[in-house]
């Protein structure tokens, strides 16, 4: 009878799949569920209302508050004038942490033009990296040069290219609207007057500004006080923000003869923890070692600096020993410890909680040579969410991303910053073991909702699946998005049926000027969608019609997805 069954492959081997194992190479199933179900973060001991649940709420609230950013800067994080941007110069740009990082698309961004980073008041020189499963995070930012949650919010709050706000406009606001929360939670870090000392201060400045250091010592100590509650109020609903329970989880939890995924997914598993070598650096049940590894990433797309532009004096200086060299990356994250970490350290070290703190102090030199070039590691869940991908989003698709890895990005030596490690090398992927590769990639897309990702602004159903009894779109109407509208303007929305549900539905139309009071897909309506006005080229509309610069879609298209539309449940 066994015999009968030669030549089934996999088929045979769930017919009779019992064992721990079984139908995997020797310890290949064991290192696929050291990959599967994690648990809740670790601990945050240096945030003492890290999980404090009315925290958390107001966390949620200031994440998704326009108010605290500040004017346009039109300028790159070179500081070079650039006509991309979010608004005209010297005027408000009117976002949120929510505007980079949406949770209800993995907490990545898809709003910045053209998309390869991020555009705040300026244009970065990193793409947003993801808010989901950041609690789980050892180190922040892309070069790792913080180590905390909300020390990378203090950062980025001020920072030129991102909110680009500052502390006495953050006290103003949150006295304006925030106070009653603020008195009933950190009463006790407080002074009774607050209130009415932030009324008397200056309506803007920070550090270095005339503004904030004309003031007392006192002053200066509330104004911070309330930053720091903003940022670690922020990094408690963060915290929150996690993604797991994936047909991947869920599959190793059943156990290898499971259903639960593809046969083609399974071959990827088995090249993930084989002969791909993924599991190398992408290990844990997030999928990331946590480290810093150069794997010849070209430092290339627009706005991103290059160590050609970087030139001794500038602001961006790669020569000699270095100052504020960006493409530099890990490096980089040494020299920013050196030379504008103790700017921040003593405020970060004032508000640590964690009563086995160790005071930051400028790490030892020399630097080794070896972290130019060298990034952090991601996590993958929810991969194939967050395009684009590497830390300067080189890569549209998990395609390209592949490639890279399976020619050892030998095609990709222009801008090559530092040496790539030796274990960058071809892995010798079949054209179908590539796609195999893919279709296990997609499977670690978390289950739905976001756990504590509502939004306070979280559209028609909420950041969940309230409108429809799945959280994708049905795959006729996926099939029509990936054909007329996935490239080249909606790269990573519409790469899968369940991102293009969560780009869509109850969201506003955030990336059409002028256009945010639109919803692109209103549950039940399809006469009040966006994106059938957007489809039907309305002379209403703001903005251009879709697709751009193609034929229009088939009235028979259109109708296809006006009928999925008026069938979701408002």
């Amino acid at each position: 009878m066994v015999a009968s069954f030669a030549g089934c492959g996999a088929w045979a081997d769930d017919l009779f799949c019992e064992g721990e194992g079984c139908g995997w190479s020797p310890g290949a199933w064991q290192r696929l569920q050291t990959l599967a179900n994690p648990g809740p973060p670790p601990p945050d001991p240096t945030n003492r209302w890290a999980d404090t649940a009315e925290v958390i709420a107001l966390g949620e609230r200031l994440y998704n508050d326009t108010a605290f950013s500040g004017p346009s800067r039109l300028a790159d994080s070179l500081g070079r004038t650039t006509t991309q941007g979010r608004a005209p110069a010297g005027t408000p740009i009117n976002i949120s942490c929510a505007t980079c990082h949406d949770v209800r698309r993995g907490g990545v961004d898809i709003s910045s033009a053209p998309g390869n980073v991020s555009v705040g008041a300026g244009i970065t020189d990193v793409n947003a990296q993801p808010t989901i499963n950041a609690g789980y995070r050892k180190t922040v930012f892309w070069n790792g040069r913080l180590d905390s949650l909300w020390g990378l919010n203090l950062v980025v709050a001020e920072s030129g290219t991102t909110l680009n706000g500052n502390r006495l406009q953050t006290a103003h606001v949150l006295a304006d609207k925030y106070a009653s929360d603020l008195d009933s939670l950190f009463g006790a870090v407080l002074p009774t007057n607050w209130r009415d000392r932030v009324a008397t201060l200056p309506a803007s400045g920070k550090p270095t500004v005339d503004a904030y250091e004309g003031l007392n010592d006192s002053d200066k100590a509330l104004a911070n006080t309330l930053l720091v509650l903003w940022a670690k109020s922020i990094a408690a609903y963060e915290r929150t923000l996690i993604s797991r329970n994936s047909d991947f989880d869920k599959f190793v939890a059943e156990g290898p003869g499971s259903k639960r995924i593809s046969e083609r997914a399974k071959a990827g598993a088995r090249l993930f923890v084989g002969k791909a070598g993924c599991i190398d650096c992408h290990s844990g049940p997030m999928l990331t070692d946590d480290a810093v590894h150069n794997v010849g990433v070209p430092q290339s797309g627009t706005a991103v600096p290059t160590v050609s532009d970087c030139a001794a004096g500038s602001s961006c200086d790669c020569t000699g020993a270095g100052k504020n060299c960006l493409p530099w990356g890990a490096y980089n994250a040494l020299l920013w410890m050196r030379d504008t970490g103790p700017k921040w350290y003593p405020l970060i070290d004032a508000w640590n909680d964690d009563p086995k703190r160790v005071t930051h102090a400028p790490p030892a030199t020399p630097f080794d040579p070896s972290l130019k070039g060298a990034w952090r590691t991601p996590s993958l869940r929810d991969v194939a969410l967050t395009a684009p991908y590497m830390h300067d989003g080189v890569y549209a698709t998990l395609e390209d991303v592949v490639w890279h890895y399976n020619t050892a990005g030998r095609g990709e030596t222009a801008e090559a910053v530092g040496t790539p490690a030796a274990q960058l090398k071809p892995l010798g992927l079949t054209e179908a073991e590539a796609s195999d590769l893919i279709e296990f990639l997609k499977t670690l897309t978390g289950g739905e909702p976001i756990e504590g990702g509502g939004g306070a602004d979280g559209g028609a159903d909420g950041g969940g699946c309230a409108a429809t009894a799945t959280c994708e779109v049905p795959p006729t109407v996926q099939a029509i998005l990936e054909k007329e509208c996935l490239s080249p303007c909606h790269l990573g929305e519409y790469g899968t049926a369940r991102a293009s549900y969560q780009s869509l539905v109850g969201v506003h139309a955030t990336l059409d000027m002028g256009c945010t009071d639109r919803v692109k897909v209103v549950p039940g309506d399809a006469a009040n969608s966006y994106l059938i006005a957007k489809l039907r080229g309305f002379l209403s509309i703001c903005g251009v019609p879709m697709p751009q610069n193609r034929p229009p879609l088939s009235e028979a298209q259109i109708q296809t997805i006006e009928a999925w539309i008026k069938a979701l449940r408002p």
